[in-house]
């Protein structure tokens, strides 16, 4: 048990570290460098090891759609590494990943068996709804056709994952208000990355945003299914 802490506690450290490499080779004109590139396909998958070892070595339940969600953030870094051959398969990639995500969430709700407060359904559709009129709208107006439809369906998906975190959260208790938290980070990034494509803005603050993202969804479905007394002690 020792041991596979250990090895948990590296491999956080090595996403840590790969992330500020990641981050240290964005150039400031937008153009990435070598290290930029070889780093991000590395994330997800140290990122998977961390979650399956850290869940191991906690007792917690391994919730199989999250390295599924991870693989598809693994391929979807892959492919938009030359975005201008393969971002379709790049968004259907990170598409399908959330799915995933929001598959967990659910599932985590109806298997808790509780109820969730009206006000949190209410008040969340609310500040969804708000979000997409305010930020996101302005952006696919701008898009082009064919861009717009596949934007305005991964739009919508990534929503529903972030909204059934948000309902994980209400029904199955704070410990899962890290993966909340990461699909607002999900949510941040996107939107910067689409004004980026769409509206030739500056692509600051994308990577800064995705990383903590996966991360937080990780490490919130580690803590959620670990009992009150242990939560903590998996890091």
């Amino acid at each position: 048990m020792k041991g596979m802490t250990v090895i948990a506690i590296l491999f956080w450290l090595l996403y840590l570290a790969l992330s500020a490499a990641n981050i240290a080779g964005l150039r400031r004109n937008g153009d990435v460098s070598r290290l930029h590139r070889r780093t991000k396909p590395l994330l997800c998958p140290v990122l998977l090891a961390a979650y399956l070892y850290t869940a191991s070595a906690a007792g917690a339940s391994v919730i199989w759609l999250i390295p599924a969600g991870l693989l598809g953030g693994f391929l979807g870094d892959t492919f938009l590494l030359n975005s201008e051959r393969y971002f379709l398969p790049g968004l259907f990639s990170f598409l399908l990943g959330h799915l995933c995500y929001a598959a967990a969430f659910l599932l985590q709700i109806a298997a808790s068996g509780t109820g969730i407060p009206v006000s949190v359904v209410f008040l969340g559709l609310v500040g969804y709804v708000l979000y997409i009129l305010l930020a996101a709208l302005p952006v696919l107006r701008a898009a082009e056709r064919e861009l717009r439809i596949g934007c305005s369906l991964y739009m919508a998906v990534i929503f529903l994952m972030s909204y059934s975190s948000l309902l994980m959260t209400a029904a199955c208790g704070m410990r899962f208000l890290p993966a909340f938290l990461g699909s607002l980070f999900f949510i941040i990034s996107d939107t910067l990355l689409s004004r980026q494509i769409v509206l030739g803005r500056s692509g600051r603050g994308v990577m800064e945003t995705y990383l903590p993202a996966q991360a937080l969804i990780a490490i919130g479905m580690i803590l959620g299914n670990l009992p009150p007394t242990t939560a903590f002690l998996a890091f």
